[in-house]
């Protein structure tokens, strides 16, 4: 401030001047705090607002992966089944496999045989031994 305005008024009309721009200044002071006070009220409510609405989303969000928890729960349990049905098919056709191996190797035995026999059969009539029904 200038110091024309920081001296004290001498006589009324300087009082009234010094009065008036005192007010003046004490009005623009509170109009200053009157929009001060309602810019904060609204951000206030703004704030309000946005918290609310991400509130919300927390709630929705959640819901959302207590939800996909279950399905994943779900799933789980179904793969589990899943892989307990494979191990009783793997189970079963290892047990088939064993009989089919042993089938084979009777096959065999029987194939060898009809082979020998055929063999001797075959070989007594070529060198015209023995009769074929003696065999």
């Amino acid at each position: 401030m200038s110091e024309e305005k920081d001296r004290e008024p001498e006589d009324a009309k300087d009082l009234l001047r010094w009065a008036k721009e005192t007010q003046r200044n004490i009005d623009f002071i509170v109009n200053q705090q009157a929009q001060f006070s309602a810019d904060l009220q609204r951000s206030q409510e703004s704030f309000d607002e946005r918290w609310l609405r991400a509130d919300e989303k927390w709630v929705r969000t959640e819901e959302s992966i207590r939800a996909l928890l279950a399905v994943a729960e779900l799933h789980a349990q179904e793969i589990e089944a899943l892989r307990e049905s494979q191990r009783e098919s793997q189970a079963r056709t290892d047990r088939q496999i064993a009989e089919t191996g042993k089938q084979m190797a009777e096959t065999d035995e029987r194939l060898n045989a009809l082979i020998n026999f055929v063999e001797r059969r075959a070989s007594g009539e070529r060198n015209g031994g023995t009769d074929a029904r003696e065999v």
